[in-house]
């Protein structure tokens, strides 16, 4: 087989191996940066955002530059080499969104500027040979779609994070190869300008445009529905990704009957309208899903459509990556600014929505047949849309008194009425409670920090006389209220938006007897860092951060608990809240406990059943280097030895979520 006969397949390759190592390394990113910030849940779309935009330089390059320095590509390319092994360090900052830019921009930038030329590059070359360039776009989506597919399920919970980067900088060697093998076998001529590269712009460039900016937008806004209760997760990050990505295959592919569908948008967009009235409540999700996929195939299908002729390729990509960085760059920089809430999920749909319109058409018939079927009946697709957000909303009808939005996520604070009759303040994260405090009676702690409740228990537990009590996550700061007149108290909030509404609206911080200090910033860190503790040792440290539905993940690793343990007195007690609706991370520190020789106490929260409806049960673990310490614990019923789910022993290396997964299932 001669050289020019293997070019096909040696493009193929070099495609398919580009759009693996790109994808591939997008979870990687952002599974390195979450624990160093935090565990915001803005990190990831933080992420997306720099890849959109990267690949609109990658774009830019493919269409001025590329074609024309030849076979000097592959040296640009080979630059990025120099930043090999990938490393990423984010520098502690007050501004996290900024510190994340930069890190990003020094180190994972350039490699993934070169990758994100590959698709574009190739296909032009394959073009200059008069071969027909499109289904290789297919085939690059195809590999980014693989990739997140393994990653959660293969690649991330087998292997830690520095054999990944090691091993990703290795492929990126071996595609540059590929790269230079496929240039080589076909010699592509430096294209002359024709009249199609200097025709003006117009209304085909913005078709493209809208059309890439919609789905862009909304895949970013609907990951934001998903992370900003559940927690940021690499599943979470690559599920709404990956139906993005499997459209794009779907409908380059060329085999998509997209007329036979186009004609429907407009009752897809009425339903992803309607589901935006419920994107607080997790049951949401699965629809919002299937709206968000059909959206985008039916718009990356008018796309396809709209597609010119291989002499505008790279124009093609180009504006269809400015789209789509622009519409990253809208989302995550302008929403957080703009909204309290997740308003950008609407408005992403209504883009697409007008991309739509704009190619497919919306005559006044089609949306009339959207919300009103011929035979004077009422379309029943859109009133079941309608009945689910309407009926969820009965769900929780708080009175919302304040609400924050910042790099860290949404909050809220709002009021209801109990199953008592009482009047309840609550701060609320999505749908997910951290706390309360009766508006007309006396200041009490709710929920989780309730009298009698496991973590009443545990905190009764402390040593008589002063001592110094910490904190890791704020809420309400409904500890200060247990703490006595001789206690030193000391909070750990990563968020100052959390931190300004617990002073504002709950009573706990100002009310309470003891010294209480509140420290802004990552609680493990700062811990670690802090001198007041180096002077005083915790007799006691309760880590009570969430994001979203669990403890940010470092906050639980080998290195972290020993962090902790290093700064408490040899007696003193770890205390873990770890309720969780789909993580059982009980197994989780029992196998950091024994591997740092603690002794555990577990209770778990059904075993507490509050009568009162503004209770809450809770999951609490503790731990010490000191087993006497449990002993009026287990006294009261908590577990020394119970049916510990199997875990991997986590570390700031490896951590492997699947199996507190599959515990939480198995739960009775």
């Amino acid at each position: 087989m001669t050289a020019s006969a293997k070019a096909p397949r040696l493009a193929a390759v070099a495609v398919t191996l580009g759009a693996v190592l790109l994808f591939g390394v997008e979870p990687l990113v952002g599974q390195l940066v979450l624990p160093q910030l935090g565990g915001a849940a803005a990190v990831w779309t933080t992420c997306l955002m720099v890849f959109q935009v990267t690949l609109l330089g990658a774009y830019l390059y493919a269409h001025l530059v590329a074609p024309r320095i030849g076979g000097a590509h592959l040296i640009v390319i080979a630059l990025p080499l120099v930043w090999m092994p990938l490393e990423i360090q984010v520098a502690p900052s007050t501004t996290p969104l900024w510190a994340l830019l930069w890190a990003l921009a020094t180190t994972v930038v350039p490699p993934f500027f070169a990758l994100a030329t590959t698709a574009v590059v190739v296909q032009s070359w394959l073009a200059s040979k008069q071969q027909e360039p499109y289904r290789l776009y297919a085939l690059s989506n195809a590999g980014s779609l693989g990739v997140l597919l393994a990653y959660p399920v293969l690649i991330q919970p087998l292997l830690g994070n520095q054999v990944q980067t090691l091993g990703w900088s290795f492929a990126y060697a071996c595609w540059w190869l590929t790269m230079a093998a496929t240039w080589w076998a076909l010699r592509p001529e430096k294209p002359t300008q024709t009249a199609e590269d200097t025709a003006p712009w117009g209304h085909s460039e913005l078709s493209w445009g809208l059309l890439a900016a919609g789905p862009s937008a909304l895949l970013l806004a609907v990951t934001n529905v998903l992370t900003v209760d559940a927690g940021p997760y690499p599943l979470l990050w690559v599920m709404p990704l990956a139906l993005y990505l499997g459209t794009f295959v779907v409908a380059f592919s060329g085999r998509w009957p997209h007329k036979a569908y186009a004609q429907w948008w407009p009752e897809w967009v009425l339903i992803a309208l309607v589901l935006s009235l419920a994107t607080a409540f997790a049951t949401a999700w699965l629809p919002i899903l299937g709206a968000f996929t059909v959206l985008s195939l039916l718009a990356h299908g008018a796309l396809y459509a709209l597609r010119p002729e291989p002499a505008r390729l790279t124009r093609f990509y180009l504006v269809t990556a400015a789209g789509g960085a622009a519409a990253g760059v809208l989302v995550t920089l302008g929403a957080p600014l703009a909204f309290t809430r997740l308003t950008e999920y609407p408005l992403a749909v209504a883009l697409v929505g007008l991309g739509l319109a704009m190619t497919v058409g919306a005559p006044w018939s089609a949306w009339r047949r959207a919300v009103w079927v011929p035979g004077s009946r009422p379309n029943v697709l859109v009133l079941l849309a309608l009945a689910y957000p309407l009926g969820a909303s009965l769900i929780d009808s708080g009175e919302v008194v304040d609400e924050a939005r910042s790099f860290y996520g949404l909050l809220r604070v709002d009021e209801v009425v109990d199953g008592d009759g009482r009047r309840v303040r609550r701060l609320v994260s999505g749908h997910t409670v951290h706390g309360g405090v009766y508006t007309q009676a006396e200041p009490e702690p709710l929920h989780y920090y309730a009298e009698g409740g496991p973590l009443y228990q545990a905190l009764s537990q402390r040593r008589a006389g002063p001592t110094h009590l910490g904190m890791i996550g704020l809420g309400t700061g409904a500890m200060a209220f247990w703490a006595d007149a001789d206690d030193q108290m000391s909070f750990y909030e990563i968020d100052p938006e959390s931190a300004r509404l617990a002073r504002r609206w709950f009573p706990f911080i100002d009310a309470s007897p003891s010294d209480v200090r509140v420290h802004i910033g990552d609680g493990r860190l700062r811990v670690a860092s802090d001198r007041e503790v180096d002077a005083e040792p915790f007799d006691m440290l309760l880590v009570d951060a969430f994001a979203g539905d669990a403890i940010p993940t470092h906050l639980l690793t080998l290195e972290a608990v020993k962090t902790y343990s290093d700064h408490m007195r040899p007696d003193g007690l770890l205390v873990f809240h770890i309720s969780s609706n789909a993580l059982d991370l009980s197994g989780v520190l029992a196998t950091v406990a024994a591997e740092l020789g603690h002794a555990v106490a577990y209770f778990p929260g059904q075993h507490w059943n509050p009568e009162k409806a503004s209770y809450a049960r809770s999951d609490v673990l503790v731990m010490t280097q000191e087993p006497s310490r449990l002993e009026p614990l287990l006294a009261a019923g908590w577990l020394v030895d119970w049916d510990v789910p199997e875990s991997a022993l986590w570390t700031d290396d490896y951590v492997n979520r699947w199996q507190p997964l599959r515990a939480a299932w198995n739960r009775p």
